[in-house]
């Protein structure tokens, strides 16, 4: 069993985050990057609870509590290396 990060609907990570992630966020001593991290989850927290948004996966995102949301986006930031498969290529 393997866990495969989606292209589909992260084409966005694929584009902004990736290199964020690779050249600055992967670099941080993990302390720092863990700390700044709460200063991108607070404002997303906020949005999911403000905006209504009717993709699935983001009412699954609404129902999270905040360290939840905190733990996705540092496991983004963290890794140097991350690869998003288009579902024909995993299969």
């Amino acid at each position: 069993m393997i866990w495969v990060y989606g292209y589909e609907g992260n084409e966005w990570i694929v584009r902004l985050v990736s290199p964020l992630r690779r050249l600055v966020t992967s670099r941080m001593p993990i302390a720092l990057l863990h700390f700044l991290t709460y200063f991108i989850t607070l404002p997303f927290f906020l949005f999911l609870r403000i905006v209504p948004l009717d993709h699935p996966y983001y009412r699954q995102l609404k129902t999270f509590r905040f360290w939840h949301l905190h733990s996705i986006i540092f496991d983004q930031l963290l890794p140097s290396i991350a690869h998003y498969y288009r579902r024909e290529e995993a299969r």
